[in-house]
């Protein structure tokens, strides 16, 4: 049986599959695809401070 590359479950033909030719995985919901995605992107939201020093590097360079 296929396996959901983030939450392992079985994957069939009802569900809303979804393939990642980065990855090479398929996932079994647009969800678990998301997820997996920003998981491996290491994304989290930011504080307003960290914008504020993200921004003021920039002005720098």
């Amino acid at each position: 049986m296929i396996r959901c590359g983030f939450c392992k479950k079985g994957i069939d033909e009802t569900m809303e599959a979804e393939w990642s030719e980065y990855f090479t995985e398929i996932f079994c919901c647009p969800d678990c695809a998301t997820t997996y995605y920003y998981n491996m992107a290491m994304s989290r939201p930011l504080e307003v401070e960290e914008i504020r020093e993200i921004l003021n590097k920039e002005e720098e360079d």
